[in-house]
C-alpha cells in the first residue's frame, strides 16, 4: 500500500520536510488531525522528538482500501493530510489558519 515510510523520531513537522524533499512533492496537514499524547498540544506533536510513530503516504487510490483492510485493530490510524505538486512547499492548517510560520523545524539532537 505505501509509497514512502518513514518513523517519526524528529517530530512530523522535520520528518515531513524530509520526505517530501526526497520525494520533489509538497504537502498539506491539518493539525487538528494529528493524534495527541496526553498533555500534548498541535505544536508539541509537530516538534517533539522520540514520538514512536510512523509517518507514510498512500496513493489516493488505494486508500480506502487500507482504512478496510488495516491490519493493527490496537494501532491507530491518522490521516493527517496530503501530499501535493506544489514542490517543496508544505503547509500546516488549522481551521482556516495556516501554521507554518509558527513552529520551529523540529526535535533538536544538538541542544
Amino acid at each position: 500500500y505505501t509509497n514512502a515510510m518513514m518513523d517519526i523520531s524528529d517530530g512530523v513537522a522535520l520528518d515531513l520536510k524530509r520526505m517530501i524533499v526526497e520525494s520533489e512533492l509538497g504537502a498539506e496537514v491539518d493539525v487538528n488531525k494529528l493524534p495527541l499524547r496526553d498533555g500534548a498540544d498541535f505544536k508539541m506533536a509537530l516538534t517533539d522528538g522520540e514520538d514512536y510513530e510512523l509517518l507514510f503516504s498512500v496513493s489516493p487510490e488505494l486508500e480506502s482500501e487500507l482504512l478496510l483492510n488495516w491490519p493493527f485493530k490496537y494501532v491507530k490510524l491518522s490521516k493527517i493530510g496530503h501530499f501535493t505538486n506544489d514542490k517543496f512547499n508544505l503547509v500546516y492548517f488549522d481551521d482556516v489558519e495556516m501554521m507554518s510560520d509558527k513552529i520551529n523545524n523540529g526535535f533538536d539532537h544538538f541542544c
